[in-house]
């Protein structure tokens, strides 16, 4: 009971993907990545206001 290697290669060959398909799995990306920035701005904005209050309410 050997191991076969050429089955090995076969399912470890690289697979080519069109470049469409790249493309538009770049843009999700770009698009995924620019959400993430908008709610990392939006949640320090809040985190300073929320301290804000803090110091006029103990004020």
């Amino acid at each position: 009971m050997g191991v076969n290697c050429e089955d090995c290669k076969a399912h470890r060959a690289p697979q080519t993907v069109p470049y469409i398909v790249h493309e538009s799995d770049m843009a999700r990306a770009e698009r995924t990545q620019k959400r993430l920035w908008v709610v990392i701005l939006l949640l320090i904005v809040l985190l300073v206001g929320s301290n804000c209050a803090w110091i006029y309410y103990e004020s």
